[in-house]
C-alpha cells in the first residue's frame, strides 16, 4: 500500500510539472509618433495606438507620452499597428497604419 502511494504521488508530481507553462519570449516594440507641423491645437497624447498580433488575435492599446513615444512588450510575431485620434474642437483627424510587420526578439 505504501509503495502504491509513492507511485501515485510521483505520477501526480510529474503530471503537475508537465502542466506548467513554458516561458514565453517577449520583444520590446517602440513606436515614435510625429504630427505634421500644421497640426496646431492637437495633443499627441490623445492618439490611440492599437497593436494586433495577426496569428494569436491578441490586441494591445496604448497612448503616447508627451514626446510621442509608445512602448509595448509583446510576443514576437506578425503585427498590424494603427494610430488614430479625432479632435472635435479643431475638426482634425489623425490616422496612420502599418500592416503585417514582423517583430523579432
Amino acid at each position: 500500500m505504501k509503495r502504491l502511494s509513492i507511485i501515485l504521488l510521483a505520477a501526480a508530481a510529474f503530471l503537475l510539472s508537465s502542466c506548467l507553462e513554458e516561458e514565453v519570449s517577449v520583444a520590446k516594440l517602440e513606436i515614435q509618433l510625429a504630427l505634421p507641423e500644421e497640426s496646431v491645437g492637437v495633443d499627441i497624447c490623445d492618439v490611440t495606438v492599437r497593436l494586433q498580433n495577426k496569428s494569436l488575435q491578441l490586441f494591445y492599446e496604448s497612448h503616447p507620452d508627451a514626446s510621442g513615444q509608445v512602448c509595448f512588450e509583446v510576443q514576437p510575431g506578425k503585427y498590424d499597428v494603427t494610430a488614430s485620434a479625432y479632435y472635435k474642437s479643431t475638426r482634425v483627424a489623425v490616422n496612420g497604419s502599418m500592416e503585417e510587420f514582423l517583430l523579432t526578439e
